[in-house]
């Protein structure tokens, strides 16, 4: 998903209440951001996504096995792409 995408899906389930919305939306950043090997930003998403405003885990906590395996096909999928790339400019 493009990245202003992403910010509008975070506004929109930010602003509708939808928390399910949200913790998806975030976690597709924190992906980005650790494609771009932005790691200090996307732990500090996760730890706000995993705060419930009282330093306690919200139950939208997502378990670690599954953050590393959406982030690798996320990677993965990145890698191709930019593969492909040259192949279409020509």
């Amino acid at each position: 998903m493009a990245r202003s995408d992403l910010l509008v899906s975070l506004v929109r389930a930010g602003a509708s209440g939808d928390s399910r919305e949200l913790a998806t939306t975030v976690e597709a950043i924190v992906a980005e951001e650790r494609a771009k090997q932005r790691n200090i930003l996307a732990d500090r998403l996760e730890r706000a996504l995993r705060s419930n405003g009282k330093g306690g885990p919200s139950a939208h906590a997502v378990p670690e096995s599954a953050v590393r395996a959406r982030d690798y096909l996320i990677t993965y999928e990145a890698h191709l792409v930019s593969q492909s790339v040259p192949y279409s400019c020509k």
